[in-house]
């Protein structure tokens, strides 16, 4: 069993490189996060990864890291590993349309572990924000920190809206691929 005295290179590189984080409070102040900024430079997309389920601090810190990515780095879009059709109302209530009640009712046809709380901050922060932060896996070219669920690329037409000439073809499209 090693002790705490046993160095490899791992550990070596981990205490040289390592930064206290001061706060799990996600509205806590940003600053012990700077350091990531040296390794995100340049970066368009970054992969946050699944914290682990019901460990309110890795969800905490998830949620800290958002804000900071948002706030001090200018990332733009929110991609969590969901399908296009879920996404879709998701992104629109994150940029305010609907009552604040209605993530739940979004949210009631999925497993929405680690979900809400980040969609509640990207509806405030969209409230007075210059450029909103969009949620899903529909938005090329923005920054985004989390990737979209992988598999192929398609073409989509534009997701349904009211008044969106290419309605009903858009709606059929996006049923054919649903059912591959």
């Amino acid at each position: 069993m090693p002790t705490a005295t046993d160095r490899t290179p791992f550990t070596d590189w981990l205490h040289d490189h390592a930064t206290v984080l001061r706060h799990l409070d996600p509205a806590a102040p940003l600053d012990d996060l700077e350091p990531l900024r040296d390794l995100l430079d340049g970066a368009r997309v970054v992969a946050l990864g699944e914290h682990s389920h019901f460990i309110d601090e890795f969800a905490a810190m998830r949620q800290r890291i958002l804000r900071f990515l948002v706030e001090r780095c200018g990332f733009t879009v929110l991609a969590f590993e969901y399908g296009f059709c879920e996404a879709t109302p998701l992104d629109a209530w994150a940029r305010g349309h609907g009552a604040d009640d209605d993530l739940t009712t979004l949210l009631a046809s999925s497993v929405p572990i680690g979900l809400p709380e980040p969609l509640r901050f990207l509806r405030r922060h969209n409230r007075t924000a210059a450029t909103p932060v969009l949620h899903g896996n529909r938005h090329p070219g923005r920054r985004r920190f989390a990737a979209p669920r992988p598999g192929p690329r398609r073409r989509l037409p534009p997701p349904h809206r009211p008044g969106n000439p290419a309605d009903g073809p858009g709606r059929d499209h996006h049923r054919r691929i649903l059912r591959r």
